[in-house]
């Protein structure tokens, strides 16, 4: 009734979402957890996965979800990676702007101990090493999708929304 070139077709297609399913190559975007109880923050990605000891540095304790945007690095003598987190808005219809809404100087990122300064809050790593296995798993996200990140002050000439890459999530737990 069905020619072979029909189940090898269907063997294929079945054999491909088998492996897939199996493997780690489903996990598109990076999955991050931040444990508050034991100041541990995990990570996933198709690179595998890394945990590492951070600290919460003044972010508004009213959000548990964040977007996490594409990498942002430095150079010089000690370059820097960080990455940007946006706020999941408190009644899910959206995203906050990363700069912090009470005080507009300050922006909320994931980063390493050497990038503490008065205007990046979030998320610290303590120790460089880790943050620099870690900052490899975030940044080995497959895939992401373009979100609209509002922002909380806006001026007559500017939008009232950036449009984001974001490449995982983090939640706080």
């Amino acid at each position: 009734m069905f020619g072979l070139n029909f189940k090898i077709l269907i063997f294929i297609t079945f054999f491909s979402l088998v492996l897939t399913k199996n493997s780690t190559f489903y996990l598109k975007k990076t999955k991050c957890q931040f444990n508050a109880a034991k100041n541990q923050l995990f990570c996933d990605s198709k690179n595998g996965n890394e945990t590492c000891e951070a600290m919460i540095d003044n972010i508004p304790l009213n959000f548990t979800l964040f977007a996490i945007g594409e990498f942002k690095a430095t150079s010089g003598q000690i370059p820097q990676i960080w990455f940007r987190l946006y706020p999941r808005k408190i009644d899910n219809t959206g995203w906050w702007y990363y700069k912090h809404m009470r005080e507009e100087n300050k922006k909320m990122s994931m980063h390493g101990r050497d990038k503490v300064s008065m205007s990046n809050t979030g998320i610290v790593i303590e120790d460089s090493l880790c943050w620099n296995r870690m900052a490899q798993v975030i940044k080995s996200s497959s895939t992401y999708d373009f979100i609209q990140a509002e922002r909380y002050n806006y001026g007559i000439f500017t939008k009232p929304w950036y449009k984001v890459k974001m490449i995982g999530t983090l939640e706080i737990l």
